[in-house]
């Protein structure tokens, strides 16, 4: 959570951030359907800004 605050205001460091997560979930969570994992990230995101 200490990174996000550092990308409050920054939405292309934001949305880096995420991407990157989202390449480290799926290689750790190979059996989870990526329009899940999407769906949940665009849920988040909108609250954070």
């Amino acid at each position: 959570m200490s990174l996000l605050i550092g990308f409050r205001g920054d939405r292309v460091g934001l949305l880096m951030y995420l991407a990157a997560h989202l390449a480290r979930a799926l290689e750790e969570l190979p059996d989870t359907h990526p329009a899940l994992i999407a769906g949940q990230i665009l849920h988040w995101v909108p609250r954070r800004h």
